[in-house]
């Protein structure tokens, strides 16, 4: 079953107009067919199985059963500080997968170690977007570009716990984890000293690692979000 952004969509919705002209070009690429059964979502927790129609120059969603609320999200909430990436693939292939395995936010920020390039806040969107529609999420993630370390506290997230992959970390065995927390990932190289004493010292964060290698970051935080979801009982 193929998957549709519906910004419009709401639980009293028995149709709506698909207006956005990026679905209908995505309807065109996956090939619908008319009263084919498709998933949609708005991005905010509400969806529904139906089946879109012609009326005249206008498509239709038509609502033939809507899900539970936030149907397909975890139920934690975990978010994902990475530091910017020089390789631009790699980038968005991390904030694909962090997509795929249930985030709520993804904090993208530049670190002493990142190189100065500037990311285009709405083309990583549609990156975050096509994941979502792709694994069937409910939730759309919430993207935030921060130009420092610092910015995180300026937020108006609060995170109960704050997690950073260090490779001379704690071993993860050794505590348990907690749901509203913040993940946080550095680039090539990691995190400089006085980004990592801020995350202890004023967010209270814990080092830990996944081995004894040391990981590329879009690995990192594959491997990351996986013990997460495994351990918060995600999977």
């Amino acid at each position: 079953m193929e998957s549709i952004y519906l910004e419009n969509l709401n639980e009293g919705s028995s149709e709506e107009r698909i207006l956005s002209k990026d679905e209908l070009n995505h309807l065109k690429v996956l090939r619908i067919r008319d009263n084919e059964t498709i998933f949609a979502t708005n991005g905010r927790g509400i969806s529904a199985e139906g089946f879109i129609y012609k009326n005249g120059n206008d498509l239709f969603f038509k609502v033939k059963l809507l899900k539970p609320i936030n149907f397909n999200e975890n139920k934690s909430n975990v978010s994902m500080l990475i530091g910017a990436l020089d390789n631009r693939d790699r980038m968005e292939f991390a904030l694909e997968k962090c997509v795929e395995m249930g985030i709520q936010n993804v904090y993208l920020v530049k670190t002493k170690f990142s190189s100065p390039k500037k990311y285009i806040l709405d083309r990583l969107n549609n990156k975050l977007l096509s994941a979502f529609k792709q694994c069937k999420r409910t939730i759309l993630p919430k993207l935030f570009l921060l130009d420092n370390i610092f910015e995180i506290t300026k937020g108006i997230h609060k995170f109960k716990n704050v997690y950073i992959a260090d490779i001379d970390g704690v071993s993860l065995n050794l505590f348990n984890f907690n749901q509203d927390s913040l993940i946080a990932v550095g680039p090539e190289g990691g995190f400089e000293q006085s980004e990592i004493d801020f995350l202890i010292d004023e967010m209270k964060g814990i080092c830990f690692k996944m081995g004894e290698t040391r990981l590329r970051a879009e690995t990192a935080v594959i491997a990351a979000l996986a013990i997460f979801n495994f351990k918060i009982g995600n999977l």
